[in-house]
């Protein structure tokens, strides 16, 4: 279905355009991005989830980018991409997270604001 996200345009495209540039340095030749909604605790949310299928991210290392991440210690472990898409989740209301995958990397950004039909 169609649905439009009300993000900052700007913001959100220097975003996707860091984490689309990460999925190709890593070896991406497809990336799978989805829109959903999200009910959680916080409230309604847009999700924006991205799939390469590049080498993907071993899990211990998975694991470190996401504690630095949560902490907002970018300095320690992240790159550009990642701390960018990260503060424009958090300039929205939301979050940044990487999550285990079988296959290539899933990037998952959360906006603090519903999808509208």
């Amino acid at each position: 279905p169609t649905a439009v996200v009300r993000a900052d345009a700007d913001l959100l495209t220097a975003a996707l355009l860091n984490l689309l540039d990460n999925a190709l340095r890593h070896g991406a030749t497809t990336l799978d991005v989805r829109v959903v909604h999200a009910t959680g605790t916080d409230g309604d949310a847009c999700v924006l989830r991205l799939h390469d299928n590049g080498r993907g991210i071993a899990e211990e290392r998975r694991l470190a980018l996401q504690r630095a991440i949560d902490q907002q210690d970018y300095e320690a472990a992240t790159g550009l991409g990642l701390m960018l898409a990260d503060l424009v989740a958090r300039a929205h209301g939301g979050s940044l997270h990487l999550l285990p995958a079988a296959t290539g990397c899933v990037v998952e950004m959360r906006l603090g604001t519903p999808i509208v039909p």
